[in-house]
């Protein structure tokens, strides 16, 4: 799986994220992920996430922030990985100190928030999205919602712990996240 950049985008409604769902048939596990894709050559951040919801989702956004930047360090099983990337696991991968069946990965994430120009969007309660030529779902989800189903997560690590602490007004420190302060002049 090797190193890569994703730009992911928390498009929020009434305390509900817009967010893509996939059940890892592998699994049965239900993940969760903001809507976004991986930064190709060249392109900025901000380009990347406004480029990969117009072409997943069909959305324009209307005035991306950057909010956070995660170091995402995780460990997937090899046919999950596959499933997860709609590709092979190669020669190349890292394996897991833990066992032939782990690739270790690590991401580098941008998250933004922004709104989306269409408001309609918020009022449909699915809708079908696309990466590359596959089809996905994305739901509205709130955190709670997330964390009552034992077989549910939500990717990268530590953004769900990241966002309720930021929901309760607490802080959360973490070695794998850096907030992004916005300073005032």
């Amino acid at each position: 799986m090797g190193i890569r950049t994703t730009c992911l985008c928390l498009i929020q409604r009434d305390g509900y994220y817009l967010l893509q769902e996939t059940q890892l048939s592998s699994s049965g596990r239900i993940m969760y992920r903001p809507v976004g894709g991986t930064m190709e050559p060249g392109e900025s951040s901000l380009q990347t996430v406004i480029r990969e919801v117009r072409e997943e989702i069909g959305a324009d956004l209307i005035d991306p922030q950057l909010l956070y930047i995660i170091e995402n360090h995780y460990e997937v099983p090899i046919h999950e990985a596959a499933e997860q990337s709609h590709e092979t696991a190669g020669d190349n991968d890292t394996r897991a100190a833990s066992g032939d069946n782990l690739i270790k990965a690590n991401e580098l994430c941008f998250i933004y928030t922004a709104e989306v120009a269409d408001e309609s969007l918020y009022e449909q309660s699915r809708m079908i999205g696309t990466e590359g030529e596959q089809t996905y779902t994305a739901v509205w989800k709130s955190l709670q919602e997330i964390q009552d189903v034992a077989s549910a997560f939500l990717v990268p690590s530590n953004l769900l712990e990241l966002l309720l602490a930021e929901q309760e007004g607490k802080p959360y420190i973490s070695p794998l996240h850096h907030r992004i302060r916005h300073i005032e002049q």
